[in-house]
């Protein structure tokens, strides 16, 4: 019996030094224009997002950022400590606020999506064809430069 005891010993001491260092993985899902806050035990020094399109990053101090939904997808984002180490990696998806309320439009080879509650907004989505995102494209990009302040607002 104690010649098992030291070998579990050593496996369950390796466990808790690899689980105590290593970095806040996980998944969330929200809503375009729905803001999640993520906080952390240590500060975090840097951020990167896949794809700024998609989701961005606000940050308020050293230990909280807030997730912003920007479009429909999904992308990564990851944040980082003053010693490079990661504090946070995890997949973003950010869907439609009503998911009944998208619809896909096919014109021939060209397929394209669309939210619509009030009135249609065009939408990227992975069943799209090259023509039929660019208007959603262009969309986002427009939205994307009133949020950061180039629309008009001083």
């Amino acid at each position: 019996m104690s010649s098992l005891v030291k070998p579990l010993a050593s496996i369950a001491c390796a466990l808790v030094v690899l689980t105590a260092g290593s970095a806040v993985a996980q998944s969330f899902q929200l809503e375009v224009d729905q803001t999640q806050p993520l906080r952390f035990q240590r500060p975090v020094t840097g951020v990167v997002v896949g794809n700024a399109s998609i989701a961005d990053v606000i940050v308020h101090d050293a230990n909280v950022l807030f997730v912003v939904g920007k479009s429909v997808g999904t992308t990564e984002v990851l944040a980082v400590d003053a010693a490079g180490k990661t504090v946070f990696s995890g997949t973003i998806q950010v869907r439609p606020t009503n998911v009944r309320d998208m619809i896909t439009i096919q014109r021939g080879k060209e397929i394209s999506t669309a939210i619509c509650q009030d009135r249609c907004i065009p939408n990227v989505h992975s069943e799209g064809t090259s023509a039929g995102n660019n208007s959603a494209i262009a969309a986002i990009g427009a939205r994307s430069g009133f949020a950061a302040g180039s629309g008009g607002r001083q």
